[in-house]
């Protein structure tokens, strides 16, 4: 329960921590924080983009092949793959906070760069955590998505029953 706990406060404490940091040192605190979000996001999309399987077509079909390929860290490591987009998302939405405050004091490197990091780390924390993503957006209404998240929870099955 406890990990949990720490967990789900990790998400938001340490962007919203360097935050309170920036009211008194905003330069130094934006760098700190632009830095520690660059070295987590270059970090994942590195195990992301090297860690891709290579799955035996004769075992599994196209469809399959391609969705464990995409979410292939979602599939092998669930739960770490689930945590790591929490604290991605909470990088990403805590820079609707910094962007305006970095613009006030005049630092549009940081600014520039939490930009830019908002919209090109959506599709990542998709990979990370496609079931609640994708589950959610066919419930919005997304009916074309219904099919990958049903070959999504195939490959789970079979790469559960594979492990079992």
């Amino acid at each position: 329960m406890w990990a949990i706990l720490i967990s789900n406060l990790m998400k938001f404490a340490v962007p919203l921590g360097l935050f309170v940091w920036s009211l008194f040192h905003p330069t130094i605190a934006s760098y700190v924080f632009v830095g520690l979000a660059a070295i987590f996001e270059v970090y994942l999309f590195f195990i992301d983009i090297t860690g891709k399987p290579k799955p035996d077509p004769s075992t599994w079909t196209r469809d399959e092949i391609q969705v464990l390929r995409k979410y292939h860290l979602a599939i092998r490591f669930p739960f770490g793959a689930k945590d790591f987009s929490c604290y991605l998302n909470g990088i990403r939405w805590s820079s609707l906070i910094w962007v305006p405050w970095l613009l006030w004091n005049h630092l549009w490197i940081p600014a520039s760069f939490l930009v830019v990091n908002f919209l090109v780390t959506t599709s990542l924390s998709v990979r990370l955590d496609p079931i609640f993503f994708l589950s959610d957006a066919v419930r919005r209404g997304k009916h074309q998505l219904a099919g990958e998240l049903s070959i999504l929870q195939k490959v789970q099955e079979k790469s559960n029953d594979r492990l079992s």
